[in-house]
């Protein structure tokens, strides 16, 4: 027979995700790192934009996960330099903002060879990896990576929520619940709780409009 699940968890994970779901429908960032060319400008309670935080690396060693970020004010100077996810972000507000002008030009590149050179994911990794150029989480490019750059919302001025779900607790349905939430908690099962998964597109929020991207339109466009 299965053990029973942790009850004792559950109410903590719901209450997340209320707020997970609140600051995503206004447009913020919910937890994870910066798509490639961005950085995270945070927001403090008054609406006032008060530091950057700009990805350096990050390590998975297959136990556990570090990332290293430079704190930013929001002329650009260094502040700080921290391991681990900043402070503030616990607290604030997160939304995207354009990163280093190297990093942009590498996603352009990305969205080139793909809608104008017509080029595959595969030829797209093998010439990033022979280049040297690292993933945001410091891995080697392949066919997924490139997909998901090409297919992030986050390049199209969009943010994002709920695209994918690996939660251990429960997992989230983008439609109202018979409790009136705006959205539906659903209880993980055993297996669904092994793996990563895309969720369906009703799932999923977003919200058109939420920043700027870095990426010129018509190269996206050539894309969608």
């Amino acid at each position: 027979s299965q053990p029973a699940p942790n009850r004792e968890h559950q109410p903590v994970a719901a209450g997340a995700i209320r707020g997970q779901v609140a600051r995503a429908r206004m447009g913020r960032c919910v937890g994870g790192l910066p798509p490639l060319g961005f950085d995270h400008l945070v927001i403090d309670r008054n609406g006032k934009a008060v530091e950057v935080h700009r990805l350096v690396s990050y390590r998975n060693s297959g136990r556990s996960c570090s990332a290293t970020w430079d704190v930013l004010d929001v002329e650009g100077r260094h502040l700080r330099t921290v391991v681990g996810p900043p402070p503030r972000q616990r607290f604030d507000q997160v939304i995207l903002v354009s990163g280093l002008r190297e990093k942009i030009e590498i996603v352009v590149q990305i969205f080139t060879w793909y809608g104008v050179d017509a080029w595959g994911f595969k030829r797209i990794a093998a010439e990033l990896n022979r280049r040297g150029v690292p993933t945001v989480k410091s891995r080697r490019w392949g066919k997924g990576t490139i997909r998901e750059i090409l297919r992030n919302p986050a390049y199209r001025g969009c943010a994002s929520f709920n695209r994918r779900t690996s939660a251990k607790v429960y997992a989230i349905a983008n439609r109202p619940d018979s409790e009136g939430n705006d959205h539906t908690k659903i209880e993980q099962n055993d297996r669904s709780r092994e793996r990563t998964r895309m969720n369906r597109e009703e799932d999923r929020i977003i919200v058109p409009g939420a920043y700027k991207s870095p990426i010129p339109e018509q190269l996206t466009t050539l894309v969608d």
